[in-house]
This record gives structure tokens, C-alpha cells and sequence, in this order.
């Protein structure tokens, strides 16, 4: 796959996760001002950074080699047992991620 085409569906993929996030913090008491879902590039994995609160913290993280999307097992990497779902497959069911993380 050719980086133009992982760019764009990483960014769908990201608005969605992003809408869908702030809308659940909302839904549980928060303002949205107080909510910022953003991404850091890595050789290997983009971490998705929540920030809540003035701190940040790892939401999950995606393979830019092939587009799974993995639960974070912390800051610094991303937990390797299964994939979580796939930038390139169902957009709906990114939909099903809380605001906290990647479950």
C-alpha cells in the first residue's frame, strides 16, 4: 500500500475515532472543550494521545504497516496479542471504542 492511500484512511479512521471518543466523554459528564484526541508519528506505530484533564496519555496505537489498530500497553508500546480492528476494514466498528481507550 502506498503512503497516500494509508494517510488518507488513517485520517477517516481517525476522525471518526475522535468524534466518537468526545461524544462518549460528553455522554459522561465532560465538556467537550476538556477532551483532545490526537496522534504522534513513529517509525512503526502512530500512538493515539488522549488528553484529559492537562494530561496526556496512550489511547491505542496503529501499525502503519498494515493499518491494525492495537490496544496500548502503555506509553511507550502497543499491547502485540490481537489486533483490536483495522483502519482498512469496518469503520463502524471503531464506533465501539470508549473515550478512555482502546478496549
Amino acid at each position: 500500500m502506498d503512503a497516500e492511500t494509508f494517510n488518507k484512511r488513517f485520517i477517516e479512521a481517525m476522525s471518526v475515532m475522535a468524534a466518537n471518543a468526545q461524544a462518549k466523554f460528553v455522554a459522561f459528564g465532560g465538556k467537550p472543550e476538556d477532551y483532545l484526541l490526537d496522534y504522534e508519528m513513529g517509525q512503526r506505530y502512530i500512538r493515539l494521545v488522549k488528553t484529559h484533564g492537562g494530561q496526556q496519555s496512550a489511547y491505542g496505537f496503529v501499525d502503519r504497516t498494515n493499518g491494525d489498530i492495537l490496544k496500548a500497553a502503555g506509553w511507550k508500546a502497543p499491547a502485540k496479542n490481537f489486533a483490536r480492528g483495522n483502519i482498512f476494514k469496518d469503520l463502524e466498528l471503531l464506533k465501539k471504542f470508549g473515550w478512555t481507550s482502546i478496549q
